[in-house]
Parts: structure tokens; C-alpha cells; sequence
């Protein structure tokens, strides 16, 4: 019933044996294309089409697993309450094998 991950960094030698409702994860090593750009509430499907209808058709690489974000700080001299977040949509790539 999760439709998204959460995730922070944590060092290795955190204990997980008494979380419950925690789970820990590793984040694949690899090319990711990553797209940043300042998005709000209602942008984020046109910034995924921007990366996957425009970019990645035309970059010469293919989506070989999920998309993540990365928020960054907040952007500076946005008003309070915009809701505007600075985001990068990384998605895991690999170049496209030849057709020929």
C-alpha cells in the first residue's frame, strides 16, 4: 500500500533488529541520469514526461529500473508556503544497444 519509498542515509553499524515498521535498503551503484529541477505540487508528471517523454528518447540510453528523487535544499527566494520543492528525478540508465 506504499506508493513511495522514504530514504536517508544511515551508517552501517545502525541496528535494525528492534525496528518493526523500518526496513533497510541499498541503493544500487551505477549510471542514473538525473534530472533537478524546481517543481511544485501539481509539476511533478510533467518533469517524469520532460525526463522520459523528451530526454531519455532522444538521449541514447534506456531506463533499466525505477525512478528515485532527491529533494535538495529549498530553493532560494521562493515565498514561504509555495510549496515548491528543488528536486532531481534520477533514473538508473544504461546506453542503448546499437540497431544495426
Amino acid at each position: 500500500r506504499c506508493r513511495y519509498d522514504a530514504c536517508v542515509v544511515i551508517p552501517e553499524d545502525f541496528c535494525m533488529e528492534n525496528e518493526k515498521e523500518i526496513n533497510a535498503q541499498d541503493l544500487p551503484g551505477g549510471l542514473y541520469a538525473c534530472y533537478r529541477r524546481p517543481v511544485r505540487r501539481n509539476e511533478f508528471s510533467e518533469a517524469m514526461n520532460e525526463l522520459f517523454g523528451i530526454w531519455l528518447p532522444q538521449s541514447g540510453y534506456e531506463c533499466v529500473g525505477a525512478p528515485m528523487e532527491m529533494y535538495h535544499d529549498t530553493l532560494k527566494g521562493m515565498e514561504e508556503g509555495a510549496e515548491t520543492w528543488d528536486v532531481s528525478i534520477c533514473v538508473p540508465v544504461r546506453p542503448m544497444a546499437s540497431l544495426s
